[in-house]
């Protein structure tokens, strides 16, 4: 019996014939759209979220036919649709927050066959905490007896420790004190700072519990704090500055009184020892000091160090070094002496009337924070008349406060306002006595006092003319 076989090259055409009867057939199907954020009936915690929208269509999408409603609103028409082959995402901005309640959502969208897909979908924005993890924070009176159980711990290892040495080392605090001094710098740097951090911590612990304290407490908290840390270092460096400078125009006169001993025939360690006698400007301990160093058979060079090491001033020892090599290499030291004497004298006039000339720029510079504060001042005086003023004309659409949804415009309350005007104040408060300091002396930690006076004025202007 012979058998039917069909030919070879019927087979190999069987596919192409199938696939293009295929692509020929007509699509007349939508494209088949998912919500991925938010779904069906989902509830959010976020005013402004971000929608993601999923959809396949095996003819391919039209991507420019892609229109998003959300309670009649055209989002498409304000904000911008990132459209592409398999899903969109657009962002609501914080022009057009959403309301709490429930919200309509409306996609419509196009294949490249002209089937259109519409999917109305209903989700819920929440106004309360979204639910997950939460931290509860300690209360103040916890924090206040953990720190005390922490700083009892510290002292009773600190008088253990201090026992032991006593017994076994024969260790003495006194002595040790003595031999090891701390820097007064220190004590006022490091001191005040960990005082302001104790009392940071336990203040915004306090006032998370007693919320009913006013709607500024953690400003005043964190304003006290940065007082408590800074106001002794900023004393301090004044204190300092200004010592700096009598001890700059006492060493030049110093200088002065050496050289006229030299040209008198007086060796230049008995002239420090005779003005010793005489003197009483703000070094004429270390004067003293360096005169009986030079009675024990110091050299001049030594006493003089022993003058100049406590002035902190970086020109008083560069002369200071200067005589020391010039009276080793020998010479005329007298007329190297006034030569010094007069430079530096000539050195402090110019700084002094530098400083008088500066008055102009720091003035300018409180003025200038005046003028904020009473631009300030004037801006909360007539809010209050705006406050209600539909705005959304500004952002180029009309009806967001009318639209079912209650979708809205963002106001910023008074409040609100003036807490940012109240931050805006006091950082250019704290930055201008900074500049100051720049500008003036060349450091910062020297425009701290300006910092603190200007924060202070800020506080109370505002404690009083705008809270």
């Amino acid at each position: 019996m012979r058998s039917f076989t069909f030919p070879a090259a019927v087979l190999l055409l069987l596919p192409l014939v199938l696939i293009m009867s295929y692509a020929s057939a007509e699509d007349t199907d939508p494209p088949i759209v998912t919500l991925v954020y938010p779904a069906a009936n989902q509830t959010i915690y976020d005013p402004n979220p971000v929608i993601q929208i999923k959809y396949t269509d095996y003819s391919g999408i039209d991507t420019g036919s892609a229109v998003l409603y959300i309670d009649d609103f055209d989002v498409s028409a304000y904000f911008d649709l990132i459209v592409n082959e398999t899903d969109m995402t657009v962002k609501i901005d914080t022009i057009y927050t959403l309301s709490s309640g429930p919200h309509n959502l409306t996609f419509i969208i196009r294949d490249n066959a002209g089937n259109e897909a519409m999917v109305d979908s209903v989700f819920i924005v929440s106004d309360e905490p979204e639910p997950g993890f939460e931290l509860t924070l300690p209360s103040s009176m916890q924090v206040l007896v953990f720190i005390s159980v922490i700083f009892a711990i510290l002292a009773v290892l600190a008088i253990s420790g201090y026992i032991y040495l006593r017994a076994k080392r024969r260790f003495r605090l006194k002595k040790f004190l003595i031999t090891h001094p701390v820097q007064q710098k220190y004590l006022i740097l490091y001191v005040p700072i960990l005082t302001a951090i104790t009392f940071t911590i336990l203040g915004l612990f306090y006032v998370h519990d007693h919320p009913d304290l006013g709607r500024f407490g953690i400003e005043i908290v964190l304003i006290i704090g940065f007082f408590i840390g800074t106001t002794p270092y900023a004393i301090d460096s004044q204190r300092e500055l200004k010592r700096i400078n009598r001890y700059e125009a006492a060493f030049a006169q110093l200088l002065f009184g050496i050289a006229d001993g030299m040209r008198g025939g007086i060796d230049p360690a008995r002239a420090i020892v005779e003005i010793a006698k005489t003197d009483s400007s703000v070094m004429s301990k270390y004067l003293r000091i360096a005169s009986k160093n030079i009675m024990a058979g110091r050299a001049f060079e030594e006493a003089l160090d022993i003058v100049a090491a406590p002035s902190n001033s970086r020109v008083v020892k560069r002369y200071t070094t200067l005589i020391a090599e010039s009276t080793k290499i020998g010479g005329n030291i007298a007329v190297v002496v006034h030569r010094a004497a007069r430079d530096l004298d000539d050195f402090v006039k110019v700084k002094a009337e530098r400083r008088r000339q500066m008055t102009i720029q720091i003035t300018i510079i409180y003025m200038a924070l005046g003028v904020l504060l009473t631009v300030i001042y004037m801006l909360m005086d007539v809010y209050p008349k705006f406050e209600n003023l539909d705005m959304s004309m500004v952002f180029g659409f009309q009806g967001l406060e009318g639209s079912e949804g209650g979708a809205s415009v963002v106001k910023m309350g008074l409040l609100t306002l003036k807490r940012r005007f109240f931050h805006l104040a006091i950082i250019m408060g704290i930055g201008s006595g900074t500049i100051i300091g720049k500008i003036t002396e060349g450091k910062i930690r020297y425009g701290l006092v300006h910092s603190l006076v200007l924060a202070l004025v800020v506080v109370l202007l505002f404690s009083i003319a705008v809270f």
